[in-house]
This record gives structure tokens, C-alpha cells and sequence, in this order.
């Protein structure tokens, strides 16, 4: 798993490019230039300093109920990093149905948020790029929300016509606690298999479940699940310190501390609730984010001090730290 995956604090990568095709949220195309680069697919998203005008938030659902999302501004470098691990998490449960995410670099020239990330190409055999820029088209041109709404649910119904095979993944994908922003237009058919490039939320206890029981390798997928929530709660850490700042015992703690007791918890749990086994629930996310916080950050800081010996494995993604 380690290696060659990596979130870097970087500019987009030099080099020519084929444009793809453009969304209300990104810029598609293909690098043609010499380099490791060359041949996979730039995914870039331009935020500018004054605000984000589609509201594309990535969610993590964390309580019980899935209903309670602890939510990522798509200008902070967490959104962005989360989409990222995400896709790759959601690969090592259906892995012929997701883009093979690579590399993701972020950078803030002149205040705004740019990022840039690398993946496999997926071609496009069905014709679903031209369809998808009628659509938009068609969309913004309307006038009135009532109207745009009859063209979506249209074109929505159009392509699950012309791709069977759509609904039953989307099902899929809903039930392992995947979100898939408007599956529809999100999708290409390629080697008849339904291929998705964008996860933009996971509710945690779901998917803990689905690579508990069905993950070809749970480990993998576990390594990817304890990225995400370490993620999260360091995210949350920062973002409320006057919260933290009670703790002291906490200060100091790094990603792979928090990644680490994180993985140790869902270890645990795993062995507790056999494969193929019904599964009751899991404390960690039936818990809320505060009870989750101490629980992990108390394990962090004992292994810290020396005080315990939980075993230690390296992150399957690399994260530039100053990122997080």
C-alpha cells in the first residue's frame, strides 16, 4: 500500500495537457507530457479567496444514526484530503468501480485553495461526456429551480435507461456507506464496468461494517478507515482550541499517533465481530465525536509517554504534515 501514494503540499504539476472536459466544480484532462506524469488524469479544482460558489462539502457521518455529518469546507485542505483517501478506501471494496487515485497535491497561491489530483484513465465508451455538457448546459440555461429540477430528474432517468448496470451500483455503493455526489453524472461505463470518480462523504459505522465482513483485504481497508477518522479528529482538534486546550495531556500528538490508536480500536473491534458475522455495532462510531476523541487521543498520549506498546504501521497514504 505505501509508496507511491501521496497527498503533497505542492503546485500542480508541470507538463502539456488534453482537456477532458470541464464541470461546474473542476477542470478534467489528460497529461501528454514526458514524465511520471504522463498519460493519467489531472483532476484540478481552483477555490477562489472569496468563496466556493457550488456547495460541494464533504460529509463524514459519525453517530449511530448516519444522520449527524461532521462536515469539510472545500477550502480547507482536509476536504481535499479526505476526498482522496476516501476514493482510495472505497477501491479496496469494489475495486473495479473506482478511479485509481494516485496522488493529490494542494497549494494556496495567492490565499486561495488549488488542487490537483492524479488518477488512472477511465475511458469513455458510452458517450456519457457529451451527454453530461448538454446536460449542464441545458441546466444553467434554465430558468427557475422548478425547471432545473425536471431537466436533472430527466437526464437522471435517461442515463439509468442507457446503463442498467448504474442503479445496482449505486445501491451498492449506499448501502457500504459510500456517497456518491449525483452518481448519474459521475460515472463512465468502461470494460462494462460501472466506474465512479468521486467519493464526497462516508458514513463510518457502515463502511467499518462492509470491510469488516466483505473487503477482500480488511487490513487494507481498515489502514485506509483509520486515515480518514485520525483525519477528522485531528481536523476537529485544531478547529476547536479552546475545546483542546483542557487536555493537555493531548498536545503534541501527530496524525500517526492518532492514525495508530485509531487502527488499534477497529483491530480490536474486528476480532470481536468475526467476518460473514451479523454485526451488532461498534462502540467507536456509536459514540459521539467527543466520547470518539477521548478515547483515541487517551490511547495517543499513553503510547506517547511509553506507558503501553500498540503495535505501529505505517500509513498507507504519505501526508505532508503541515497539511494537517
Amino acid at each position: 500500500m505505501a509508496g507511491a501514494l501521496s497527498i503533497r503540499l505542492a503546485p500542480p504539476a508541470q507538463g502539456a495537457r488534453e482537456l477532458i472536459c470541464k464541470t461546474d466544480e473542476a477542470t478534467v484532462s489528460r497529461v501528454i507530457a514526458p514524465g511520471r506524469y504522463a498519460g493519467m488524469v489531472e483532476r484540478l479544482q481552483v477555490m477562489e479567496k472569496a468563496g466556493f460558489s457550488v456547495p460541494m462539502l464533504f460529509h463524514l457521518y459519525h453517530d449511530r444514526d448516519g444522520v449527524y455529518p461532521y462536515q469539510f469546507s472545500p477550502q480547507d485542505p482536509a476536504d481535499q484530503i479526505l476526498r482522496f483517501l476516501s476514493l482510495r478506501f472505497a477501491k479496496t471494496l469494489f475495486p473495479d468501480n473506482f478511479v485509481d487515485a494516485r496522488e493529490t497535491r494542494i497549494s494556496r497561491p495567492g490565499g486561495g485553495l488549488v488542487s490537483a489530483m492524479y488518477s488512472g484513465y477511465v475511458p469513455d465508451e458510452t458517450g456519457v461526456i457529451a451527454r453530461r455538457s448538454l446536460f449542464m448546459s441545458r441546466y444553467y440555461d434554465a430558468e427557475g429551480e422548478d425547471e432545473r429540477r425536471r431537466i436533472q430528474r430527466r437526464f437522471d432517468l435517461e442515463e439509468r435507461r442507457s446503463c442498467p448496470d448504474l442503479a445496482r451500483a449505486i445501491n451498492a455503493m449506499e448501502l457500504s456507506g459510500l456517497v456518491i455526489p449525483h452518481p448519474e453524472a459521475n460515472y463512465h461505463l468502461s470494460g462494462g464496468d460501472v466506474v465512479f470518480f468521486e467519493v464526497l462523504g462516508i458514513r463510518l459505522r457502515r463502511a467499518f461494517a462492509m470491510a469488516n465482513e466483505l473487503a477482500r483485504d480488511p487490513e487494507e481497508s481498515f489502514a485506509l478507515l483509520s486515515m480518514i477518522h485520525a483525519v477528522m479528529l485531528r481536523h476537529y482538534s485544531r478547529a476547536n482550541p479552546a475545546y483542546f486546550s483542557f487536555f493537555k495531556e493531548y498536545r503534541g500528538i501527530g496524525l500517526d499517533e492518532i492514525y495508530s490508536s485509531v487502527l488499534w480500536l477497529l483491530a480490536d473491534m474486528a476480532s470481536f465481530y468475526p467476518r460473514n458475522w451479523a454485526y451488532p455495532g461498534a462502540r467507536l462510531f456509536e459514540e459521539d465525536i467527543h466520547a470518539s476523541f477521548h478515547e483515541v487521543f487517551q490511547r495517543a498520549a499513553y503510547a506517547r509517554e511509553g506507558l503501553t506498546s500498540p503495535w505501529k504501521a505505517d500509513m498507507p497514504v504519505a501526508i505532508d504534515p503541515s497539511l494537517v
